[in-house]
């Protein structure tokens, strides 16, 4: 095994890199972005690389466009602004968030055959079976120990706080576990803890990967992929769709099942359908996932301190007093609050990557978002339809990247995910892997490299 991985780095120093950050993409942000790092370094050097030229594309153009405009209004904001309650300095520092999506040609590079079309997509699920893994069986533990931890760490009022504060001394992890358990709230009750480990990072991870993992079990028939491997396939699938159910998060769940249902549809029929809906109506019998959809309705009152409250309220208000923007992450819960008390706490942002680029931006902002987004879309779509060859069963991982982009969008109308650092190279891939253009007819994992 390691003579293979040597072997295999040593082929394509460049290309390893990049697999190995697409794996860290799945649960690891700082080491997904040393190995990015470590790539772009490495195409830079015509021996190390075997990588096709970088070139422009529809969304590299797109986020060149949002960045400008990111830059210009941020930094003019920073000099003028002389609203205490908004932070285009602090907005300023965030900026660097936005380079990230270097990936998206980096990927486009990177990804030049069907051969590593495929690898890419195993690897990404592979990543991301880790964050399944740990929500599946690490959360609950988690979420123990965390209604099981003294109010006082001096003083322990039980047996079973006693043994935990022993414990945590023994590892001198005690100050740290503390701040762990009061980071940004204690939650009062274990389905309360559960909800808060379910982070919006691996909810968005599982979200683009249970697509991926879904498709290449459908074809894995159709590649005469041995028993096992399509057990093992299978088995994947259905780990990743416990993950994603049991960060509870709403938004990455209900468009990941809309990005499913219509490929189950198309490839499966009914049975698909049915088998999915099975198992969604098996999970609720747990008991956050239900409170979580019972919570739904306040995200639709004013009165309440959710999305509408954000929508209809504050996202005009700061508009009205900033049209032109107020610059990149420059708004705070305490400008939100000026217009809506109830809102959220330490919320700094309204719930939307459309109306965000609104309040950053103003009307340029949108127009901004509209183009970039538009462009992704257009490639991804043009590539599909190039993709298409009459005489050939066309394999349902052409779909991927269309499947990612779109629940990244979707989920970003009901959650501004556009600079969240985990996400931002989620986006990159899905943006790169649409521009993908399988050779026509050919559907072999083992095609040349497109030149």
């Amino acid at each position: 095994m390691f003579e293979r991985l040597k072997l295999f780095i040593a082929d394509d120093p460049s290309w390893a890199a990049f697999a190995a950050a697409v794996f860290a993409m799945g649960f690891s942000l700082p080491l997904a972005r040393a190995f990015i790092v470590i790539s772009l370094i490495l195409s830079a050097i015509p021996s190390l690389t075997k990588r096709d030229p970088f070139r422009r594309s529809l969304p590299a153009t797109g986020w060149i466009v949002y960045l400008i405009l990111a830059i210009a209004v941020t930094t003019v904001m920073a000099v003028v602004n002389t609203d205490p309650l908004i932070v285009p300095k602090t907005g300023l520092k965030k900026l660097p968030k936005l380079l990230w999506y270097i990936t998206i040609p980096l990927t486009i590079t990177q990804v030049n055959s069907t051969e590593r079309f495929y690898t890419i997509l195993k690897i990404l699920i592979a990543g991301c079976l880790f964050s399944a893994l740990s929500v599946i069986f690490l959360n609950p533990l988690y979420a123990l120990l965390q209604v099981n931890w003294p109010a006082e760490i001096t003083a322990p009022v039980n047996e079973t706080e006693k043994m935990l504060i022993k414990w945590a001394d023994r590892f001198r992890m005690t100050k740290g576990i503390n701040s762990w358990v009061y980071k940004g709230y204690r939650a009062p009750d274990y389905i309360a803890s559960l909800l808060k480990l379910g982070t919006m990072q691996d909810a968005q991870r599982l979200m683009v990967a249970f697509p991926a993992s879904l498709c290449l079990f459908i074809d894995s028939k159709r590649d005469n992929l041995s028993g096992k491997l399509r057990i093992a396939s299978l088995i994947t699938t259905i780990l990743l769709f416990c993950g994603l159910l049991l960060t509870f998060k709403r938004g990455p769940l209900f468009f990941s099942l809309f990005a499913c249902g219509v490929i189950l549809l198309k490839y499966l029929g009914t049975k698909g359908i049915v088998a999915l809906s099975l198992g969604c109506i098996l999970f609720m019998a747990h008991p956050a996932l239900r409170q979580r959809l019972a919570d739904l309705p306040d995200e639709f009152s004013t009165a309440r301190g959710g999305r509408a409250l954000m929508w209809t309220r504050i996202v005009p208000a700061v508009h009205k007093e900033h049209p032109f923007g107020i610059g990149f992450r420059a708004l705070t819960n305490e400008k939100m609050r000026q217009h809506g008390p109830r809102v959220e706490q330490r919320q700094n942002h309204v719930h939307s990557t459309p109306l965000q680029s609104f309040v950053d931006f103003g009307w340029l902002g949108v127009i901004a978002y509209i183009f970039w987004m538009g462009a992704a879309l257009t490639a991804t779509i043009r590539s599909l339809l190039k993709t298409r060859s009459k005489g050939f069963k066309q394999p349902s991982v052409r779909y991927v990247p269309l499947a990612m982009l779109s629940t990244l969008l979707l989920y970003g109308l009901i959650e501004y995910n556009l600079a969240n650092a985990d996400v931002v190279l989620l986006y990159s891939l899905s943006m790169g892997l649409g521009t993908f253009i399988f050779s026509k007819g050919q559907y072999s994992k083992n095609a040349a490299p497109l030149r």
